[in-house]
């Protein structure tokens, strides 16, 4: 099994625009590039179907060698104590050059001075931080350390889906290789990735812009762990942990045992029995630094 690498997987930030004719310059010029036709990028207006923002344009870059990738403008806060404008966008499905692209987009919206200061002083709203696990051949269950709340979602041949937390930091644990399957013409790579399992990190409102990424980000992954399958028939736990874990997910399941002795003890024999040989939080943020470099050429402008 190759090592799991972690990578940005989704990004959105906030900038504070001051002054209506400001305002209105940018509204102005996203609606001009709206109504022009590019033969490399679609442009939508999706309206209010963004949360938080009345207005919002969907920018589609066309790309040769890769696979397509999108931007998200958003302008006027439903919540006017909320910035004015927002970006949203995938680095990794970007790529570099597609991240160059964005920064040339935001010029054109925001002006070059502007658009520069996002990386510096824009806050980031959510992140998602993200690795990938190929060719298991059993299924796993993820526990997060401090967290009382999970659930599972099931899917189709019995597949399933995790969802641990809630608010700032949730983690989903899903089988990628089933989304691929329901969208064969935009993945081929379900095909050449059997068993492609992703375990994302969704971070919210850190309040650090992008320039700051690398350093104060704290790794996640330091408090989860990933326990085999198989303690599922050990008759150690009792039948009705068992059934809980199956249906709402290990989080839950411990939280509600009904002393904390007995949560204590449970958590002792996953510990000592059933965590993943191939998990080391440690070893998956050493690419953390190399991951946040995507974003180098937006810095230098």
């Amino acid at each position: 099994m190759k090592k799991p690498k972690v990578f940005l997987d989704f990004t959105s930030m906030t900038h504070p625009i001051k002054g209506k004719q400001h305002k209105t310059r940018i509204a102005k010029a996203l609606n001009k590039l709206y109504k022009t036709k590019y033969k490399k990028v679609k442009i939508k207006y999706t309206g209010k179907s963004m949360k938080r923002y009345f207005d919002s344009y969907r920018f589609e870059f066309i790309n040769t060698n890769r696979k397509n990738f999108k931007v998200t403008i958003s302008i006027n806060p439903i919540d006017i104590t909320n910035n004015f404008f927002r970006v949203q966008l995938n680095p990794r499905a970007a790529g570099s050059k597609g991240v160059i692209r964005t920064y040339k987009l935001l010029c054109k919206v925001l002006g070059k001075s502007t658009a520069k200061k996002l990386y510096f002083e824009s806050p980031l709203t959510r992140i998602d931080i993200t690795f990938d696990v190929f060719g298991l051949k059993k299924p796993y269950y993820a526990y997060v350390d401090g967290m009382t709340t999970s659930e599972i979602k099931y899917g189709q041949n019995g597949r399933f889906t995790q969802i641990i937390g809630k608010g700032r930091v949730r983690l989903s644990v899903y089988d990628k290789t089933e989304e691929e399957d329901q969208h064969p013409s935009k993945s081929p790579a379900a095909f050449i990735h059997p068993n492609h399992f992703r375990y994302e990190f969704c971070l919210r409102n850190q309040r650090y812009p992008l320039s700051d990424l690398a350093n104060k980000t704290r790794n996640p992954f330091l408090k989860l762990h990933i326990y085999n399958a198989k303690f599922l028939t050990d008759t150690y736990f009792d039948d009705t942990f068992i059934q809980q874990v199956r249906l709402e997910g290990l989080n839950k399941a411990i939280h509600e045992l009904p002393t904390g002795a007995k949560k204590r003890r449970y958590k002792r024999r996953l510990n000592k029995l059933y965590q993943a040989t191939w998990f080391d939080p440690e070893k998956v943020w050493k690419d953390w630094l190399q991951a946040t470099t995507i974003f180098d050429d937006w810095r230098s402008g």
